[in-house]
């Protein structure tokens, strides 16, 4: 039985305004109340979670949460919206039609998740089975955003889901959404959330992606907010045959963030390239963890991440790649390299192969490090400053890893955030 301190305040007070998740189907609701009566929020002892102590996160900050959630106003949402692009607004984990744009484009269609029609999409891609958080997300998540894109279509602006939290008081916020890219389909999609209140908010969030066959899906997450926002974000994400499927996360200002991001590779000739940039700092959390499956063969992956670590902040990678028996012909790497700036930052990395065909190039490489000393002498002896300095070294260490993105507004804004980190 799970330790009364830890969790059943927790459950208690989620439980206050809370019914039964309607489109949440039976068997999974039933799986969630024994994964909540027999386990508890995780915490070092748990291998996935050895660097990131979400129990002690909730015992904290979030024991008796009061979970009162805020309007938010026309004008406050209008600040946030993004021109010539397609805005999808969220609030409090509830999709909002009345301020996104959908209404005028015909080959994308947005609800929330109490109204489609198929509800078996819902946990058919997402790992239910041991996972706390995920439990915690079947039993009291919101209704959510469900976004579909048609077959043979290209979506020409990007898609911007904009999720807003406004609380009073510490809440937690489970918030889920999927998305679904038919067939033939072309699409940039970026997710970002906002945190409007200043008052401690722990995000508990799940996306399921599903990408079908011929499909080019461009993703982004950007995690740049407040310090007192808390984040575990878990996505899981279908991919089938002849596809091309790129995503790049940001991580920079939280308290915590963790990221959880499975794909798997389904059909034949598919390709992904998982790429991810943080900057950590004020004594900060972040934790990255991916698995990339590969299923069947002919598929290549490629997955980069950096970070660049200062002030006693704590940084996680942890990738996994995984080679079914039939899936010949994989190519697969992976590359973590991290910078710190300082003998106070901490970086964890741990990266696996699992593989069980013969026939593959499968690698994966790290290296830590300090900026070059002789790199940046070099520089200061041509009269740059030293912090134009390290400016320039680090422009050049993230400099294959911005290339990756392909929109020039996001390139644009985490260049500027990375300037105002030194």
């Amino acid at each position: 039985m799970f330790d009364t301190f830890k969790t059943q305040n927790v459950i208690d007070a989620l439980q206050v305004n809370a019914s039964k998740v309607a489109f949440i189907q039976d068997n999974h609701l039933v799986e969630a109340i024994r994964q909540i009566e027999t386990g508890g929020f995780p915490n070092n002892k748990n291998e996935e979670y050895k660097y990131c102590n979400i129990e002690f996160i909730i015992r904290k900050h979030f024991q008796k949460p009061l979970q009162q959630f805020e309007t938010i106003n026309a004008l406050e949402i209008e600040k946030y919206k993004i021109a010539n692009a397609i805005n999808i607004i969220v609030i409090n984990g509830v999709y909002q039609e009345a301020y996104s744009d959908v209404k005028n484009e015909p080959k994308i269609q947005a609800s929330t998740l109490d109204t489609i029609q198929s509800k078996s999409i819902i946990n058919s891609i997402i790992e239910t089975q041991n996972d706390f958080l995920v439990a915690l997300n079947n039993l009291f998540c919101t209704t959510g955003l469900y976004l579909e894109v048609e077959e043979n279509s290209t979506i020409s602006k990007p898609i911007y889901i904009i999720s807003l939290v406004n609380t009073k008081g510490a809440a937690i916020l489970n918030y889920r959404n999927v998305i679904n890219v038919k067939s033939h389909a072309k699409v940039s999609i970026i997710e970002q959330f906002h945190v409007i209140s200043d008052d401690v908010c722990f995000l508990n969030y799940t996306s399921e992606k599903n990408i079908s066959e011929s499909s080019n899906f461009e993703g982004y997450t950007l995690q740049n907010d407040k310090w007192n926002f808390y984040t575990v974000n878990t996505q899981a994400v279908n991919v089938a045959k002849n596809c091309n499927y790129n995503y790049f996360t940001f991580s920079a200002k939280a308290a915590l963030i963790r990221n959880n991001h499975t794909v798997n590779l389904c059909g034949q000739n598919s390709k992904i390239d998982l790429n991810g940039l943080f900057i950590a700092q004020n004594g900060q959390l972040i934790d990255n963890h991916t698995k990339i499956a590969h299923l069947e063969p002919h598929c290549e992956s490629s997955e980069l991440y950096k970070g660049i670590l200062k002030d006693k902040s704590v940084g996680v990678f942890n990738g996994k790649i995984y080679v079914k028996k039939d899936a010949q012909k994989t190519n697969a790497y992976q590359s973590s390299k991290n910078i710190l700036l300082d003998d106070t930052a901490e970086i964890n990395v741990k990266p696996q192969l699992e593989i069980y065909a013969d026939d593959v190039k499968c690698s994966h490489g790290t290296s830590t490090g300090k900026l070059d000393e002789s790199a940046l002498y070099y520089l200061k002896a041509r009269g740059i400053g030293e912090t134009e300095a390290k400016k320039m070294l680090l422009h050049a260490f993230t400099n294959n890893a911005l290339n990756a993105i392909k929109n020039s507004n996001i390139q644009q804004q985490i260049s500027n955030s990375l300037l105002e980190f030194i």
